[in-house]
This record gives structure tokens, sequence and C-alpha cells, in this order.
């Protein structure tokens, strides 16, 4: 496993816990979430957390999947690739 990237557990929970936001939330179809604008920093992201759908934090150096992310309770789409 190279250093810096999540274990398979890791993925698997945050799926699931993503998973279990969804559900309660509206789903959006694959082809809305594509048009959609996302938010591309966190503090951004923190200003208005029930407005948060579409969440692309890439090349942020995150060593671990950043605890705010629970609180994104209508989050339907996130990329944390290249961290």
């Amino acid at each position: 496993m190279r250093k810096g990237r999540p274990t398979g557990y890791l993925i698997l929970w945050f799926s699931f816990a993503l998973f279990l936001n969804q559900a309660r939330a509206q789903q959006l179809d694959s082809l809305t979430l594509d048009t959609m604008r996302a938010v591309t920093s966190l503090q951004e992201a923190m200003k208005r957390p029930d407005k948060v759908i579409k969440l692309v934090l890439r090349r942020q150096k995150f060593k671990a999947v950043p605890p705010e992310i629970f609180l994104f309770k209508n989050l339907q789409y996130l990329d944390l690739g290249k961290n």
C-alpha cells in the first residue's frame, strides 16, 4: 500500500456513511450531478453546509478524510483524488 492512501476499510466505511446521508436526501441523477457546480474548498463549504451537494477537494494534501465532511448532510458527490 502506498503511503498516504486510505485503506479499503476507510473507503468502505466512508461510502457507507455517504449512503446513509443520501438516503435522507433527494438523490440526484448522475447527469444532474455532472453538470452541477462543485464546491472546491472546505472553508467555502463550511459557510453553508446544508447546501453542499457536490464537493471536489482534489490535491489538498489531506492525510485523512476531514471530519467536517460528515457535516454535509446533503452531500451526494465527493472527490478526494490526489490526496
